[in-house]
C-alpha cells in the first residue's frame, strides 16, 4: 500500500499539491511479475537524493514524484487513480502467489525408474 502525505497550496491564483513524504514498498518487496507491466508503482531511490521517490508508471505515464514537488490539482487526481489501478493489480497479483504457494510449497518425493513421467 502506498501512502502519500501531501499539503494543499496556492501559488499565484492556482490550486496545487505539495508532497512532502511518501510510504510503500520498494521495487525489491513488489513481485516479478508486477514490474513486468503497467500500471506499476513503487519506492525507490534516485541519485542525488536523500529520500526515497514514488515511481509511477501507467499508460502513457512515467512519473517520478519526489519530496518537494508540486503538481496541479486535476494531475493529483489522475496520479491517484494511477496508483489505485496499480495496487489493485498488486492485490491480484499477491492473491494468486498466495494460491500458489499453498499448493507448491512443501516436502515431496519421486521415485526415479525408467518410465518416469513427471508433471511439476
Amino acid at each position: 500500500m502506498i501512502k502519500i502525505k501531501y499539503e494543499k497550496i496556492m501559488d499565484r491564483g492556482d490550486k496545487l499539491v505539495k508532497f512532502i513524504g511518501f510510504e510503500g514498498p520498494t521495487e525489491n518487496e513488489v513481485p516479478l511479475e508486477y514490474l513486468r507491466f503497467k500500471p506499476v508503482a513503487y519506492m525507490t531511490r534516485l541519485q542525488g537524493n536523500k529520500e526515497d521517490s514514488l515511481y509511477i508508471r501507467a499508460a502513457g505515464v512515467l512519473q517520478y514524484l519526489s519530496v518537494g514537488d508540486t503538481i496541479g490539482t486535476t494531475y493529483f487526481k489522475d496520479i491517484i487513480k494511477y496508483l489505485c489501478a496499480a495496487e489493485k493489480r498488486l492485490d491480484e497479483i499477491n492473491k494468486r502467489i498466495e494460491e500458489d504457494t499453498k499448493s507448491w510449497v512443501g516436502t515431496h518425493d519421486v521415485t526415479i525408474s525408467s518410465d518416469i513421467s513427471i508433471d511439476i
